[in-house]
């Protein structure tokens, strides 16, 4: 593939008569489909009494419906894939099938969205569900840290918010709050959605539109780029829990998804932490033995996002290593990054980028995903803008965001012996 071409192919835009945007891509090479709904709605979206009603409302679109419980029997049984996913800004519902279902899917899929069946019996199951996987997250150092690094770090924000909530918020979690949620989030002017694959042009956009119909208009919003959404910063965070080396997850704030920073922070990341040839794992675990693994990447939301460092270290090398980091971020004012850095860099991210368009999900996620946020423009022309990044844009790019900043941290150590 040539540099800067785009791997992504065209994706067709539509509307349907209620408003809601339709993206498709054709491509009959195999008899397979992704079909993809995209809202945007997210923990960002939520009353701090009911944290976790977004997670919630997934499971109840997927658990509480007839038609839900119909998709997943004609996705499994035609030997396809069904899942959904929420996050601070999205909830994602996918199917991935053979072409010959996805008529089907898409009815039942609708039905489900549209009008999902909101039972009390359905609830409590479903509540008994998400408290299971938030035992499974306490036993996950990882999933711990990430959780307190973000609270932290966008303390005072929407986007400190857990994304599963929490045992006392989802506990206040009824009927109604659920009914309301999904009438004031789950309208045409949040929802994009998307299909790549096999089909019939003609015949899946008046599929859509028969399913998706009955989906409400919806208030248009603005993008709202540029809002800033923290102020202060934290001290550091430390957790204690039953392990045997120490976590650390530090970070800076950095601007969303419009920025014209964007993409060049995704190089500064990768040419701090993007493999062993970067900066911090050559010079913090190879040279000093710090640490054992560590990792850096940018986050991007609508209106803010975060450049993260994660990081293993042993017990004896967590306060150390901390300052080291801190150290490398600024190091590169004195040591800008060389030629054959950046060329590394690019090149991995451009790597990375291609193979998460390898699939049909893939393709329709990244637009997806991007569309529903405003933002549609990055995922044609991202390869694009990372060819004509230079040094001199990645070192006023990092010095706009670390210079002087103030670094969120936070880690875990042992629990104290009594």
């Amino acid at each position: 593939m040539k540099t800067g071409q785009n791997p992504i192919g065209d994706f067709k835009p539509f509307r349907l008569s209620n408003g809601l945007r339709l993206r498709l891509r054709r491509d009959p090479s195999l008899p397979l489909a992704s079909f993809q709904v995209w809202v945007r709605c997210g923990s960002v979206d939520e009353n701090r009494p009911v944290a976790g009603i977004a997670h919630f409302m997934e499971h109840m679109v997927f658990k509480a419906s007839p038609s839900a419980r119909d998709l997943s029997r004609i996705v499994e049984s035609s030997g396809g894939v069904i899942n959904a996913a929420t996050q601070h800004e999205l909830t994602h519902y996918y199917t991935d099938i053979p072409s010959e279902g996805l008529d089907a899917a898409i009815d039942a899929l609708g039905q489900a969205l549209t009008e999902p069946q909101i039972t009390p019996e359905e609830i409590e199951k479903e509540r008994r569900v998400i408290f299971q996987e938030m035992a499974r997250r306490d036993d996950s150092p990882n999933a711990v840290l990430w959780d307190k690094f973000m609270a932290s770090i966008f303390e005072g924000t929407p986007y400190g918010k857990s994304v599963i909530g929490s045992r006392k918020t989802l506990s206040h979690v009824g009927r109604r709050h659920l009914v309301d949620f999904h009438k004031r989030h789950y309208t045409a002017s949040r929802m994009v959605i998307v299909c790549a694959g096999d089909f019939s042009e003609r015949r899946l956009i008046d599929r859509v539109e028969s399913a998706f119909r009955r989906i409400p208009k919806g208030q248009r919003e603005s993008n709202g780029s540029g809002r800033r959404l923290f102020e202060k910063i934290n001290p550091p965070i430390v957790l204690r829990r039953p392990v045997q080396q120490g976590y650390i997850a530090c970070g800076f704030h950095t601007p969303g998804l419009s920025s014209p920073d964007m993409v060049t922070l995704d190089v500064a990341a990768d040419l701090l932490g993007g493999g062993v040839s970067s900066r911090l794992y050559h010079r913090l675990r190879e040279e000093r033995q710090l640490l054992w693994s560590v990792g850096a990447n940018v986050i991007s939301y609508r209106h803010s996002g975060i450049l993260g460092i994660f990081a293993e270290a042993p017990l004896n090398n967590l306060e150390e290593s901390v300052t080291a980091i801190r150290g490398e971020m600024d190091r590169f004012e004195k040591e800008p990054f060389t030629e054959a850095e950046i060329q590394r860099a690019k090149a991995r991210i451009r790597s990375e980028w291609i193979g998460e368009l390898e699939t049909l999900h893939g393709q329709a996620s990244l637009i997806g995903h991007l569309t529903t946020l405003n933002q549609e423009r990055l995922a044609t022309n991202y390869l694009q803008d990372l060819d004509h990044i230079k040094g001199p844009d990645i070192q006023a790019a990092c010095l706009r965001t670390l210079k002087d900043k103030p670094m969120t941290v936070a880690m875990i150590r042992p629990e104290k012996k009594t």
